[in-house]
């Protein structure tokens, strides 16, 4: 297909699963397409970038991070605005800020804001500049791409963007218009930059007000409060009243009456008078302090978010749920990729400070009660991916592949050879049964390390997969045993290359 290599090579990345979306009808509700997403833990095909590019049936959506757990050749902010969404805002503000940024519209009528790389970059370097990005822009509660710089293990492949340009959707836009692909691709060839130039862009910290507060209120000052002015006030003045405590009141008034819709008197007065009396916190989880947030930056200025004792040293980026059973989770914190297979882990600020303490060297101060209630709930609605999980990724999806593997490699054939499932083998009868003494099956179950079963649970799974107990007379001694079916049985080895030697490399 005519461009097909082109694109390919433009959104490439991890080619060992991706991911598949087939449209549905509009959510009324949320006035966005809804839809059918799924992840494939399969190897990309060319077929389906055709397919997407004829917009036939399934899009197609990638995940950033490569093979190599390391590099990426693109990174995204995906706006998930979908009612009262200014394209030509934003487009507005990236070009004032000359970012290389290239705009495609999403499948529900929201914004993918693209930066392309002339060769790998560091998934990590570019995750932190386009976190700052996107805190410039005012989308700092959306999602950005890539949410992985590395994989916490096998099971985590990472998160997936669709693509634009499916069939004749998902168009880029440029200049007020939108484009053709065969518009669309030189111009995004065009803004490709190296990481060097990347990270060095000039954003945010504009403007004289608040350069040793949190940069939320930086970029708010610097574009003249336009929206929530009341929440604005009240964060300013909690930043006067810890810069100076004697003057912040005066100072903070004055400040007030700079602006095009400044307070009135009384309630400006009310309000300083509220602060005067009570210790508040920012309330960097309310807009629109919550768009604009750059928690790496506020938490090392004077005056920034680590002014307040029980506010989280460490920042959550991301949430991963792999829905398993039980289900696994995988957070994104400082640059790290962090496995827990314990949902309680995340329930609790005392257990989570444990993966803290592991990861990161320290421990979190204490945090006020509730707290980290709203802070994980706030996580779970706005930073948190569920991702299909592939079937062994599960406890009891891992112990039925050990059993498969087990059974495989001890099998044994001939009504002669029933009686060495006493030393721990597995005796297959003709019609396709395996048979097998718990305690070989329990012993291999450790050795491989798989300990999150109890036995109960073992034999209560393999009991719902078709396993049955019984027992038998082997040389004259009853003997217990279980049965699995074993008609999938590999009774043939894989092909395996023959070296003679080391020499021979």
């Amino acid at each position: 297909m005519k461009h097909q290599e082109e694109f390919t090579a433009l959104f490439s990345g991890f080619t060992k699963a991706f991911g598949q979306y087939i449209l549905g009808d509009l959510d009324t509700d949320k006035n966005k397409l809804g839809g059918d997403a799924r992840t494939s833990y399969a190897a990309i095909a060319e077929e389906n970038w055709t397919q997407h590019l004829i917009g036939k049936k399934t899009g197609l959506g990638i995940i950033p991070l490569k093979d190599d757990n390391q590099h990426v050749n693109w990174c995204c902010i995906d706006v998930d605005i979908y009612k009262d969404l200014s394209y030509e805002g934003i487009e507005k503000k990236i070009t004032g800020a000359k970012l290389p940024a290239v705009l495609t519209l999403s499948k529900s009528g929201g914004m993918h804001i693209w930066f392309f790389f002339s060769e790998p970059a560091n998934a990590a370097a570019a995750q932190q500049k386009l976190k700052s990005i996107a805190s410039f822009l005012g989308f700092a509660k959306h999602e950005i791409f890539p949410k992985q710089t590395q994989r916490a293990g096998a099971t985590d492949t990472g998160n997936w963007i669709n693509l634009p340009y499916f069939g004749n959707t998902r168009k880029g836009y440029k200049d007020g218009k939108s484009l053709t692909l065969s518009e669309f691709l030189p111009w995004a060839l065009s803004q490709r930059t190296t990481l060097a130039k990347f990270v060095k862009l000039k954003i945010g910290g504009q403007g004289k007000h608040f350069v040793d507060g949190p940069p939320c209120l930086q970029q708010l000052a610097f574009e003249g409060f336009q929206d929530q002015y009341n929440n604005s006030m009240l964060n300013c003045a909690i930043y006067f009243k810890h810069r100076d405590p004697a003057t912040w009141q005066s100072d903070f008034i004055q400040f007030n009456q700079q602006w095009e819709k400044p307070m009135n008197s009384a309630d400006i007065q009310k309000l300083a008078d509220s602060v005067n009396q009570k210790d508040y916190s920012y309330t960097c989880n309310k807009p629109p302090l919550c768009d604009y947030c750059n928690y790496q930056q506020c938490k090392d200025r004077q005056y920034g978010i680590n002014i307040f004792k029980g506010t989280l040293q460490v920042q959550i980026d991301s949430i991963t749920k792999y829905k398993s059973d039980p289900p696994i989770w995988v957070v994104e914190m400082e640059g790290k990729r962090i496995l827990i297979n314990q949902s309680k882990i995340l329930m609790s600020a005392s257990a989570f400070n444990q993966v803290c303490f592991d990861n990161f060297n320290r421990l979190l101060p204490a945090i006020k009660a509730g707290a980290w209630v709203e802070y994980i709930n706030d996580l779970m609605l706005n930073k948190l991916t569920e991702v299909p999980a592939p079937v062994d990724a599960s406890n009891k999806g891992q112990l039925l592949s050990l059993l498969d593997t087990f059974i495989s490699d001890r099998a044994m054939f001939g009504e002669e050879k029933k009686d060495l499932i006493i030393q721990g083998n597995v005796w297959v009868s003709p019609d396709r049964v395996a048979y097998f003494q718990s305690g070989a099956l329990m012993k291999y179950l450790r050795t491989q390390g798989f300990t999150f079963l109890s036995t109960a649970e073992v034999w209560a799974t393999l009991t719902d997969n078709g396993a049955e107990s019984g027992e038998m007379k082997l040389k004259g001694k009853r003997i217990a045993y279980w049965t699995y079916p074993a008609g999938n049985l590999q009774t043939e080895k894989f092909n395996t290359p023959d070296y003679e030697s080391e020499d021979s490399f």
